[in-house]
């Protein structure tokens, strides 16, 4: 479950970096735009087309696997976890879900 925690993080950040790829791609044709039209002459280049609804999306869509592998927590064995009144319960290894918002 642990693979499964930095899977998620690793596509949430991949997502992100994605979208800052593509908003880095349509900078640099922007520039290679203007300094074609300061240089003169030569090829007509078409100006930059920039995608900022597509990396937008990608950035708002990344947090979803973000949050999801920060809300798994992974128990490490003999663990003993304070629960109800202060009444010490014990639980075996594995992974458990954060769920404190319905506390």
């Amino acid at each position: 479950m642990l693979a499964l925690k930095y899977l998620l993080m690793i596509a949430g950040f991949g997502m992100i970096l994605a979208a800052a790829g593509i908003l880095g791609v349509d900078l640099y044709r922007e520039w290679k735009y203007r300094r074609a039209l300061t240089a003169g002459g030569g090829a007509i280049i078409e100006p930059a087309q920039w995608h900022w609804r597509t990396s937008l999306a990608l950035a708002c869509l990344a947090w979803g696997p973000i949050l999801l592998a920060l809300s798994i927590i992974v128990v490490p064995s003999g663990a003993v976890r304070l629960e109800g009144f202060g009444q010490p319960t014990s639980r075996g290894a594995g992974m458990r879900a954060a769920f404190s918002f319905m506390r």
